[in-house]
């Protein structure tokens, strides 16, 4: 879960910056300062920042978070929301024409 994680990370990171070209925005602000900094330093930073919080949630993973979910079931949870925000992404790319689906 922690490697898909990282991977849907830099899947969206890519994304972001070809919807940011065609007109898009980022609504993360402190995102979207550092798209000001450099596409490759964005890149870099946003998947350091997703690399770096992915490891407190493998190192506690059969802890309970609020006693209620074990962490490794948080991180389930998280895969699974970044997942609808990268489909919702290439959904947005074909839709601008981005991505280009070919029917046989």
């Amino acid at each position: 879960m922690s490697v898909a994680l990282v991977l849907l990370c830099s899947v969206d990171a890519a994304a972001t910056l070809i919807l940011i070209k065609h007109g898009a925005s980022e609504l993360n602000v402190v995102m979207a300062k550092l798209i000001n900094t450099g596409e490759q330093h964005f890149i870099n930073t946003k998947i350091a920042l997703t690399a770096l919080g992915v490891i407190p949630l493998v190192v506690y993973r059969d802890f309970y978070l609020y006693g209620l979910l074990r962490i490794a079931g948080f991180l389930v949870v998280l895969v699974g929301a970044y997942a609808a925000l990268v489909i919702y992404e290439l959904v947005l790319l074909i839709g601008c024409g981005t991505i280009i689906i070919c029917h046989a």
